[in-house]
């Protein structure tokens, strides 16, 4: 009993740290770009293109882990079933992108708000209804709505970039929604929803902290760079927390010894998927619309089996 309390104090504590050192990362690179190196963001964006190809990506590499876990919770002794569906569902993303661009990107925020704002709210007390899910989508959709509210135009040519178009439905909609100031206000009301299913009054602050912590770092940055920040650090740091609840590691021997034996190779394999999509995609883009391209393109297509493979695995028994 004591030792099971000690772990929660630990995992508690852990994911508090977290929230700490998104904030830090936030307030630290916004001192040294205004009072040491004013260039930092050049630089950065190369920066963030690694991370997130290493770092970022690699947050999901346990995701073999799981799905062997889930095989045998089902009786299906054939292992190769799970790799043979993870690259099926993803390559099933891909043609999406391929044949209709902006329906994969509107179904990429989707995915990825869900993800967010779902994997933000490990070790939260949450308040359960039947709305639950549908506030775990809100929640997640400030990530990608702030960088409009700061970086309008830039953000409009990432997607545009993703999108290969720079006139779509899609595009003209962000453009209504963007003069009648109706973002701004569509963030602060999911602030607001999304703290209706938060218990805790200090899970309350840490949200509070997480959420101005992700303006801080948009305004000041360019979304690339921004999200790259939330995404290495809050979110990537938050899902190796809950790698080790729900895969039940109990010591460091055991963490190092299967991210060792899984993060190395996969992280590998994945950025040779990414670096050969990089080169078979060609463009006349420029360099950075080249790596921001490569880097949701390929971002959305390993969310779409990883998000399938966790809602499996958050709905068995198993988790």
């Amino acid at each position: 009993m004591r030792s099971l309390m000690l772990r929660i104090f630990f995992m508690l504590f852990y994911n508090r740290l977290i929230s700490f050192t998104f904030l830090c990362t936030a307030l630290l690179l916004v001192l040294i770009n205004y009072f040491l190196f004013q260039n930092i963001a050049s630089y950065l964006f190369f920066i963030s293109f690694i991370t997130i190809i290493t770092f970022g990506i690699s947050h999901g590499s346990l995701d073999q882990v799981k799905g062997a876990t889930l095989l045998k919770y089902y009786n299906i002794e054939n292992k190769y079933l799970f790799y043979l569906c993870y690259i099926l569902t993803g390559a099933f993303f891909f043609f999406i992108w391929y044949l209709q661009p902006t329906l994969f990107l509107v179904s990429f925020i989707l995915l990825g708000a869900y993800h967010f704002g779902k994997d933000d709210c490990y070790l939260m007390q949450i308040k359960e209804n039947i709305f639950t899910n549908l506030i775990f989508l809100l929640k997640g959709l400030p990530i990608i709505l702030t960088p409009f509210i700061f970086h309008f135009s830039e953000t409009i040519h990432i997607v545009a970039t993703i999108t290969q178009s720079n006139d779509s439905s899609f595009i003209n909609f962000l453009y209504y929604l963007n003069e009648k100031n109706f973002l701004l206000i569509i963030n602060f009301i999911i602030f607001i929803i999304a703290n209706t299913i938060i218990a805790s009054r200090g899970d309350k602050i840490n949200y509070f902290v997480e959420f101005c912590a992700l303006n801080i770092v948009n305004f000041t940055f360019t979304p690339f760079i921004a999200f790259a920040v939330y995404f290495c650090t809050l979110h990537s740091l938050r899902h190796y927390l809950s790698l080790i609840e729900d895969l039940r590691i109990n010591t460091y021997k055991e963490a190092l010894r299967l991210f060792y034996s899984n993060l190395i190779p996969i992280t590998l394999l994945t950025i040779t998927f990414i670096l050969s999509f990089g080169f078979l995609s060609q463009s006349n883009l420029s360099l950075n619309d080249h790596l921001t391209q490569i880097s949701f393109v390929s971002l959305g297509v390993l969310s779409l089996p990883h998000l399938v493979l966790e809602v499996l695995y958050d709905n068995t028994s198993i988790s």
